[in-house]
């Protein structure tokens, strides 16, 4: 799979779920806890989620603050 595949389906499955942790998008989209830990920092750094420990966040660019 390609990277930008790879981290469309994240954003995909932290819409829906709006928090996933490292170890269930291992299982999810069949990679390793490296490579979905690089996709997690490039995602973040785009503004398009929010890391945690151990997993990741959905944010919202509609929601109002």
């Amino acid at each position: 799979m390609l990277p930008l595949e790879r981290q469309n389906q994240i954003l995909e499955i932290l819409e829906k779920r709006k928090a996933v942790s490292v170890e269930e998008l291992c299982r999810l989209v069949y990679s390793s806890g490296a490579t979905i830990r690089r996709d997690l920092a490039l995602l973040e750094a785009s503004g398009q989620i929010h890391r945690t420990h151990g997993g990741a966040v959905f944010v919202d660019s509609n929601a109002v603050e």
